[in-house]
């Protein structure tokens, strides 16, 4: 793909993505640099974003707000009404 403003949407699309996968399974932060090293490591060096200054998501804005899930049992009220004979 040839460089344009499509295929740089595209990168920082997926570093963004990775970004997102990565807090998913491991820590509530991390730096863009991890990143972006990861990425160069994971195109054989045909992405490379080290040096670039522009800032990935935030952490808070990728992940999913942690109150939505909750430990609380949730009470099964669908079958109140219905009668056992």
């Amino acid at each position: 793909m040839e460089d344009g403003e499509l295929k740089e949407a595209l990168v920082y699309t997926i570093a963004n993505h990775m970004k997102k996968c990565f807090l998913n399974w491991n820590k509530d932060t991390v730096e863009d640099a991890v990143i972006y090293d990861h990425l160069y490591e994971l195109s054989n060096g045909k992405i490379d974003l080290r040096n670039s200054e522009e800032d990935l998501s935030d952490s808070s804005s990728l992940m999913r707000s942690k109150t939505k899930y909750s430990n609380k049992k949730k009470k099964n009220t669908s079958h109140r009404s219905r009668k056992r004979h």
